[in-house]
């Protein structure tokens, strides 16, 4: 009897010893009697695009921790709430609903496949939704705003650029485009045929081409494409886009790549399949900037913060998809504060942050100017111009920031 009674106070003194840790644990350094708003995350975590939408999310905790201990919003934390679409339009609205359940009270959504599906349910609801490069069918709805051109505008300023001021560009070159049938896509691609076509001295267009999504078998496309100078490979899943470089290299063809975010949101997958010497030459229109403009704080906060939250993941494995979300959450966390500290941490839905958002602006250094209204919902319409360098292994600016054709 002695040693069970010897036995029932040491698992109670282990116990008492332990309660400060499970506190620890469950609670981290959350502030007492704070309000906690939710914010949706409608995005892909397992599907075609998640090689680039999981660091989408990490940048996303990563700087709003960063925030959290450089300006802190008193009494309040944000809560991501993320719902995996598994790049499927069908799965928009069921994750739209899910998360509207859950009291989000504003949605990050940055694929256009998911968020052109629920702009209806967006304007019923009076829900804002933050997205990067929407397309024109997401900014018909007046409750979808975006950080930069829309990703058709960013092929335009590749086209722009290529011929006014790249400099070993060609008298009047061949140009060809191939991708996926998504929305992505067929969002892009009128926009650059209709460019080409209206530049006839500039430009000869050899053909565009929209494969069924998950093509990865590139044959037919490549044989068309062969003899061009310059080629956009804008598929909005990194498998397309690796397949397509790498199978058009190995037949031993010379066009320059070029485009805008899709290629550097996958270097996890291009570099590993094809090598830098593969894309040496090619360049890509940014509406963010890269990792090598660390002479901007919110990049050189990015830099920092990756070895403290990311161990084992570098700059060049998440690409794109971490950088230019990291710096995002700068402007969409400041909307936010601005409307908890308009109506109170209590009163904040979705109307607040409307009315926030559309009486906003910014200025980070480094980036343009950036706004947003009631009429205009697009806060920057600038994007910057980056050349693949094999010497450099990097990502190498050639402009200043640029306006948007």
């Amino acid at each position: 009897m002695k040693h069970w009674k010897k036995a029932i106070v040491c698992l109670l003194v282990l116990a008492l010893l332990a309660l400060p840790l499970v506190g620890l644990l469950g609670c981290g350094k959350e502030e007492k009697g704070a309000v906690t708003i939710k914010v949706g995350y409608l995005t892909d975590l397992t599907g075609p695009a998640a090689t680039a939408m999981r660091p989408n999310q990490w940048a996303i905790l990563d700087a709003w921790k960063y925030l959290d201990e450089t300006d802190p919003i008193p009494g309040v934390k944000l809560k991501l709430e993320p719902y995996d679409t598994q790049m499927n339009p069908a799965r928009a609205i069921p994750g739209y609903e899910w998360l509207k359940e859950r009291g989000v009270v504003v949605l990050l959504a940055y694929m256009p496949q998911t968020l052109d599906v629920i702009t209806p349910f967006l304007q019923r609801d009076k829900m804002p939704a933050f997205t990067h490069g929407a397309t024109e069918v997401g900014l018909a709805c007046p409750w979808v705003f975006t950080s930069g051109p829309t990703d058709a505008d960013i092929y335009r300023l590749s086209l722009q650029w290529l011929s006014d001021y790249w400099p070993n560009y060609p008298t009047k070159p061949k140009i060809g485009f191939v991708g996926w049938n998504t929305p992505y896509e067929m969002t892009i691609l009128p926009a650059m045929e209709d460019y080409v076509q209206s530049h006839p001295d500039k430009f000869e267009l050899v053909g565009s081409y929209l494969a069924p999504a998950g093509t990865t078998t590139w044959s037919g496309q490549i044989e068309k494409l062969k003899d061009c100078d310059y080629v956009a490979p804008f598929q909005a899943a990194g498998t397309g886009v690796v397949s397509f470089i790498s199978q058009f290299r190995a037949r031993g063809y010379q066009a320059t790549f070029f485009g805008g975010a899709a290629m550097p949101c996958w270097l996890s997958l291009i570099l590993p399949s094809v090598g830098w010497e593969a894309v040496d030459g090619s360049f890509t229109a940014l509406p963010w900037p890269w990792w090598s403009d660390d002479e901007i704080p919110s990049v050189a906060a990015a830099k920092d913060a990756l070895p403290q939250n990311r161990s084992g993941e570098t700059e060049l494995s998440l690409g794109f998809a971490y950088i230019s979300q990291y710096v995002a959450q700068f402007i969409w966390r400041s909307i936010v504060k601005a409307a908890i500290e308009e109506v109170g941490p209590e009163n904040v839905d979705g109307q607040a942050v409307y009315n926030a958002v559309t009486k906003w602006s910014l200025h980070l250094e480094g980036l343009p100017e950036m706004s947003f209204t009631e009429t205009n919902r697009v806060n920057s319409h600038y994007a910057k111009v980056y050349e693949w360098s094999a010497e450099a292994s990097d990502l190498v600016p050639v402009s200043d920031w640029l306006l948007a054709p």
